[in-house]
Formats: structure tokens, sequence, C-alpha cells
């Protein structure tokens, strides 16, 4: 059987076994002088387990809402410094009492440019909502709203995308014409921190997005054809995909301080792809190579322990068949399949997006995917016997979706029809709810809520560390809204 081979990371010490191209020549690019590189700040991800990022519905957008709610006097920020060392040693913890959250501030957010775009990126860090505003990344202070920076970017012909993850502070970005420049910014200081110009392969497409550990950020191009990598301090590309492999790596993401990469292997190749994990430095940590038979695209990746991908039989996009599939411990065979329906259920996943599968999560033993477009609730699998267990429904009517998990329990928003929403934490191993958060809103502030539902297009986000909850509300593409910031704390 043909085996994929992959580009040279350059690792210090060659990995054993490695099947790695040749180097890319010293000075194959010449990237633009930066500025200086501010100081190194302790690595503190926005990792899936403790920040979740879920959209209703996968769409093009042209704005937004975004709201913040925050422990008012709880268990949240206002806690001693003692106790958020203590929090962080035993790792995030979900509120003891219920937080009653109420509106803190408002305000407009640039519209756009009037050209379709997606929702590229959202992250949290030290006091700070970033946001991805399609044509600038903006950080607001999240307890007042008022704006700490902006970072324009360059204009382009589509929406390019950033890493989901930041690391160390900071993402990595495209931007330009054709997404070809590429950029990683520091979100506490809105500085940048390198920014060059990607000339020896194919350019990324809107849908390709980087991903950033340490000095490196991993790129793929072109809409699967290829990958690249480029170290932050060298300002330079160290390793690629070389045109015309059989089955090179074209998708990244980072799960828990190492690459996932998805390998996608040409019709009538021998192998069939798979997925692999790597250090920074390019030492292979572990494969899981797709069995013989029909093709499988790896589409999204939900879980790594146990590995837990979402795909498509045939060639990607277009093809037949979706599921998910489960691959045993040793990740040599799948052990569950589960099927899923498109068309009836709606796509769980980002496309592009490796790690971005927002309408799906897997917690234990168990899948929770949200069911969109037959009705508002959430189907539950059971990983071991591939099958739905039960379904979670709304209490109070409305709308029902996922917000994450923290420490075992998973996290359902709920915004009721004419009322207020709530946060739940279920506890897979009883099945039952406690709440969590309840959205305090003012009939005027119910009215901008139910307006703003009515699009369909939002996300929640739950961040563990500071006990608060983002929702973006989205407006529909192609309106021109100017979009909307509204922060409950």
């Amino acid at each position: 059987m043909a085996q994929p081979s992959f580009p040279n990371r350059q690792p210090a010490v060659p990995p054993p076994g490695g099947a790695f191209g040749p180097p890319v020549p010293a000075g194959s690019l010449a990237p633009p002088t930066p500025p200086p590189r501010p100081p190194g700040r302790g690595r503190r991800a926005w990792r899936p387990a403790v920040l979740a990022v879920v959209l209703a519905v996968a769409v093009l957008v042209t704005g937004g809402a975004l709201l913040l709610l925050a422990d008012r006097g709880g268990s949240g920020t206002s806690g001693t410094e003692a106790e958020a060392a203590a929090g962080d040693a035993a790792g995030p913890r979900l509120p003891a009492e219920v937080i009653d959250a109420e509106m803190a501030w408002a305000g407009n957010a640039p519209a756009g440019d009037g050209q379709s775009i997606e929702a590229r990126g959202l992250w949290y860090q030290d006091g700070l909502v970033v946001k991805h505003m399609g044509d600038a990344i903006t950080a607001f202070a999240a307890a007042t709203g008022d704006e700490a920076w902006t970072f324009p970017l360059a204009p382009g012909e589509f929406g390019c995308r950033a890493s989901v993850t930041a690391d160390a502070g900071r993402i990595a970005l495209h931007q330009g014409f054709h997404c070809e420049i590429l950029t990683v910014l520091d979100i506490v200081t809105g500085e940048e921190v390198m920014s060059l110009e990607m000339t020896s392969h194919p350019p990324p497409s809107q849908f390709d997005v980087p991903a950033i550990l340490g000095d490196t950020v991993a790129v793929g191009y072109g809409t699967g054809t290829g990958g690249a990598g480029y170290s932050i301090s060298q300002e330079q590309q160290i390793w690629r995909t070389e045109p015309g492999e059989t089955c090179p790596e074209t998708g990244y993401a980072v799960w828990d301080d190492m690459f996932v990469s998805v390998v996608s292997c040409a019709q009538g190749a021998g192998d069939r792809g798979g997925v692999r994990a790597t250090t920074e430095s390019g030492r292979e940590l572990w494969r899981w190579r797709v069995e013989e038979g029909e093709a499988f695209a790896v589409l999204g990746v939900l879980s790594v322990e146990p590995l837990v991908v979402y795909g498509q039989y045939g060639q990607g996009y277009g093809g037949g068949d979706v599921a998910f599939l489960v691959v045993d411990d040793a990740r040599e065979s799948v052990a569950t399949e589960i099927a899923w329906d498109d068309d009836r259920h709606g796509a769980p996943c980002s496309r592009g997006d490796l790690s971005g599968c927002p309408l799906a999560l897997v917690e234990g033993d168990r899948l929770y995917a949200v069911d969109s477009l037959i009705g508002n609730s959430i189907r539950v699998h059971d990983l071991t016997a591939g099958h739905a267990l039960y379904e979670i429904t709304p209490e109070h009517g409305g709308i029902v979706t996922l917000a994450g998990s923290v420490d075992g329990e998973v996290l359902l928003y709920e915004g009721p029809e004419g009322g207020s929403g709530v946060v739940r934490a279920l506890d897979p191993a009883t099945e039952e709810t406690r709440d969590v958060m309840r959205l305090n809103q003012r009939a005027e502030e119910r009215g901008i809520m139910t307006d703003a539902l009515s699009r369909t297009y939002w996300r929640t986000v739950w961040v563990a560390p500071e006990n608060a909850l983002l929702l973006e509300l989205l407006s529909r593409a192609g309106t021109g809204e100017e979009s909307l910031l509204i922060a409950y704390r």
C-alpha cells in the first residue's frame, strides 16, 4: 500500500521513522520586516473543553450582536486571587449557585462592507472580548464594552479566516485580496507580531483556517490541495506539502498542545488518508488511517480521546452519505459508526474548520448533536453502541443548543419564547439538569433578543474561567445591518 509522505518540519532531532520531504531552502521567502515582538506571555489558549463556540446554523453573515453574561457578585471574576489560583489548579468549575446576569453595556459595531462574510473569530483573553469584524479585529473590555484596540485588515475579495484557538495570547489570521497574507496578532495589545506574504504555493481559500501552536503556524491552502508551516520567530516558511503529493496534509487544528491534521488522498490512491497528530516540531504522536473500502473524507474532529471524526463518504463535499466515526483506542479501526443526515438534521461542522463542529460535542461516552432542521432538540448518542439514547428539548419552548462542557457536565442554552434565557448543566450520568445562569432581561431587552434571535444566526460561548456566557447574534447575509453588541454582567 502506498504510504502518504509529509513535509519537513525541521525538528531538532529527526523523528523515528518520519516520512518527510526536503526542507524549504533558506531565503526562499522574503517576508517584510515586522515590528518588534511583544514580550512573551504564558500560554493561555481557549481549548475546546474550556471554551465552546456553538453556531446555530453554519451561515454567511454581514454582522452580529454579541452578548456577554457574567457572574454578578457570585463565583466568577470577583473571587480572590487565591481562589482563582485554586480554580486554575483544579481545572474549570461551574458556579455552585445560580448566576443572575443583567445587561451591563450595549453599543454598535461596524456594519462591514456589505459583502457576505462568515463569522470568523471570537476569543476571550485577559478581560477582553476579541471579535473578527470582517474588516478589522476589535477588542472590547468585557466589563464595560469600551473599545480597547482595533487592528485594521487588508481588504480582500473573500472573507478570510483566523485560528479558532489562541496560543500564548496570539492568533493567526489570513488577510488580503486572496487571503495570501499570513499575520500573527497579539490579542492583548492588538500589536502585529508577524506578517508575511505567502508566495510559494496557491493561496489559502476563504475556507482554510490556520492553526497556531508555540512558534509555528500551520496553514492549509487551495481548499484541500496541501499545507505549509511557518515559523513566527524566523518569519518564513519552514515546511510544505510538495505539489503533486498523493496524500498531503490539507487542514490543521490544535488539540491539547498538539497539531491535528487531516490527510487527504487523491481518488485512486492506495492509501485512504485519515488523521494525524504531531508535536509542534513535527514528531508524530499517532496516526489513524481510513480503512480499505469506500473513500471517506474527514471534515471535522470532535474529540481526540476517543478519536471521533465527522466526514463524508466519497471525495468530500458533494459526495455521499455523512457520518460520525468512533475510532478504537489503538486508532487502528472504526469501532462505531453513527449515521447522520445533513438534509434532515443540518451539518454539525463548519466547512474548512477542522476543529469547528459547533453543533456537536463529545463528553465521556456520549455524542451530543443539535437537531437543527427538524425541531429544537439535541440528540444524545451512545458512542459504544452507536444509536440515539434520548432527545433533549427546551423546557419552556423556544430554542435549545449546546454551549460547551465543563468538568464533565454538558452546558445547554435555552432561549424560551417571550422570556429570558437560561443556561443549564446536564449531568450525563443521571441525565438531570440544573440551572447555572439566568438572563434577567427587562421588556426592552427581551425585544432586542427576540428580534436578534429571529434572524436564526447566532452562537453561544461559555467562558469557563470567568463563568460567563457569550451570545453572538448574527444578521442575515446581504442585509447591511449594523452589528449590535450587548453585554450582560
